[in-house]
């Protein structure tokens, strides 16, 4: 019996989800997701998790959904790469999954976090014309600016005083500088989570023109 008949019979057994997960039938694995409730092994983990990137957005969306949902941080530490990939999606639902994922499960993706935000600053540099660091727009660099975004936030988030300091300072000066203010407001929300922010940096990110950017303040002062 295929597998669309037996979704169509409502047979969701655990192992008719399992292989419909591992299977290429992206029209099945919404409905398999849905009425997945446990992950039993690392084997398990490792299917599911795999249609996190490079399949249809409904799938990818609704894998991150789920893995917030059941926990499986114990099967989680084999795929960071996966992850950070996952956080960078096009789907900013499935990078808001992420970020709480790797909260929830207190994933030591720090230091792979900070490496992963300076190849998107080197691309955001590499594709500036002329090269002014982050002083300008246009689609491409916006694309890159949506990643930095979500990778700023996960780091935030799961902010921690034992980061490489000079690495993380190097990010947050050259970001203080970036025309897309929503970048801008993660280098405050960083800075306000910092016990020693560099005073010149703490009082420029205060003092930005925009309202967002120093809303991070207002309960600091």
């Amino acid at each position: 019996m295929t597998l669309d008949n037996i979704f169509l019979n409502g047979n969701f057994e655990y192992s008719n989800i399992i292989s419909c997960l591992e299977s290429d039938n992206e029209d099945l694995k919404p409905y398999a997701l849905l009425e997945l409730q446990e992950i039993k092994s690392q084997e398990d983990f490792d299917i599911i998790v795999s249609n996190l990137t490079g399949h249809d957005g409904r799938i990818r969306e609704l894998v991150s959904s789920k893995i917030c949902e059941i926990h499986c941080g114990n099967f989680a530490h084999l795929h960071f790469s996966l992850f950070l990939d996952a956080l960078c999606d096009v789907n900013p639902n499935v990078s808001r999954n992420i970020v709480k994922f790797i909260s929830s499960n207190e994933l030591p993706l720090n230091d792979f976090l900070i490496d992963r935000i300076f190849i998107i600053m080197q691309d955001i540099e590499a594709n500036s014309k002329p090269k002014k660091w982050r002083t300008q727009k246009n689609h491409l660099l916006n694309k890159m600016y949506f990643k930095l975004y979500w990778c700023l936030e996960a780091l935030a988030e799961n902010f921690e005083q034992s980061f490489n300091k000079d690495k993380l300072l190097e990010i947050l000066a050259e970001n203080s500088e970036c025309v897309d203010y929503t970048i801008r407001e993660k280098v405050a929300k960083i800075l306000c989570k910092m016990k020693n922010p560099p005073p010149d940096l703490y009082q420029k990110m205060k003092n930005d023109v925009n309202y967002y950017v120093k809303l991070n303040f207002y309960d600091k002062i």
